[in-house]
């Protein structure tokens, strides 16, 4: 299945891409791994939309799962098997019925080893396969580059080439230069296809390149794989980029709202979840989808009218 889709998709005519926010009433599911489960920069693009464009009622689902892989590989010493996408991709199509797809894989895919062609290859077809079955429920698909590998938080823990095993509690001291990026610009090639990329691994090695020539200890995460506020804060900027909006004096809501906005947004995806199913275990479950919804529905009015008594204009 995988082979053929990636020849369907590598003979399709280039395209000129659309760059537009979403319009009033569209769904927009999100599917990638802990980085996306972690929802930042979902969250902010509700934000954003939200007080940008009150008119617009737009539903951002996130299904983002920890640990998760397009290419269905996992290593050795991973406490488990990775969860595949694709064994949950058909139910969270059919369930979402989404209009957008936003898909976000890589972090997991070269399992934190050296650059193997076989792995690349996996991860190829997989996402392949994970964009023909997203067009062929109707929805269209934009790509958004991995977040970057840091060894800076890592480096008594890296390890040099010829281990005879690494893993993300040991990984590469590489992983980015030689795996993540490669993947990334193979995403990125994407668009002379047609399609809209998201490039936030370039977004964030430029914001650490531009922040360590003053302060070389800065990070955006803690463990060089899951990025904190600061980095999901430019992985929103470069997603909303690529949607063709403008972060033009763009700021958080105030406290208050923002933290609505956040418990809305981890409910609701916690739930989506929970519903369509998954295999990873460890993972929260959501209150049952209907409940969320419902709760989901008041917390929106009381987001809304605090948007229009206050004019918030982030």
């Amino acid at each position: 299945m995988y082979l053929i889709a990636l020849a369907v998709l590598a003979m399709s005519p280039a395209r000129e891409p659309e760059a537009r926010l979403p319009a009033d009433g569209q769904r927009v599911l999100f599917l990638g791994d802990s980085n996306t489960f972690a929802g930042g920069f979902i969250a902010r693009f509700d934000a954003y939309l939200m007080t940008r464009h009150p008119e617009r009622k737009v539903e951002l689902i996130n299904l983002g799962l920890p640990s998760e892989t397009c290419s269905g590989l996992s290593e050795a010493d991973h406490p488990y098997p990775r969860p595949d996408v694709h064994t949950r991709l058909d139910a969270a199509l059919a369930k979402t019925k989404p209009n957008i797809v936003v898909a976000c894989y890589g972090m997991n895919d070269g399992i934190y080893s050296p650059f193997d062609e076989g792995r690349f290859k996996k991860y190829q077809e997989g996402y392949a396969a994970l964009i023909a079955k997203c067009e062929k429920a109707g929805a269209t698909v934009i790509l958004m580059t991995p977040a970057p590998f840091d060894a800076l938080p890592l480096k008594n823990r890296v390890l040099p080439a010829g281990e005879p095993k690494y893993s993300w509690v040991k990984p590469y001291a590489k992983y980015d230069s030689e795996v993540l990026t490669k993947y990334s610009e193979w995403l990125v090639g994407w668009r002379k296809k047609g399609y809209l990329v998201a490039d936030a691994h370039s977004a964030l090695l430029n914001h650490l390149e531009e922040k360590r020539k003053t302060n070389p200890e800065y990070r955006v995460s803690g463990d060089g794989i899951h990025p904190d506020g600061n980095g999901h804060e430019v992985i929103f900027r470069e997603l909303l980029k690529t949607f063709g909006g403008s972060t033009e004096d763009w700021k958080l809501p105030e406290a208050k709202l923002w933290k609505l906005i956040e418990q809305r947004q981890q409910m609701l995806g916690l739930a989506w979840l929970t519903d369509v199913g998954h295999k990873r275990p460890d993972t929260p479950k959501g209150i049952p989808l209907e409940e969320a919804t419902k709760k989901a529905v008041e917390l929106e009015k009381e987001i809304r009218a605090m948007v229009k008594q206050a004019s918030v204009k982030p």
